[in-house]
């Protein structure tokens, strides 16, 4: 995956597919705007992100 500022092109699809090889999970792709996302799929928030704590 290539990172671009501002992608139109990416879909939900190929994001959680690269999302799930990186930190594997059960991600609702019907909630991948920013903060529903993270915060449904676990992640706390911090300082203006969020913190992606990766689970061995």
């Amino acid at each position: 995956m290539e990172y671009k500022i501002d992608d139109k092109e990416l879909n939900p699809a190929a994001f959680l597919a690269f999302v799930n090889r990186v930190w594997p999970g059960e991600y609702d792709e019907e909630k991948t705007g920013a903060e529903g996302f993270y915060e449904k799929n676990g992640c706390k928030k911090g300082l203006r992100s969020y913190v992606l704590e990766r689970k061995n």
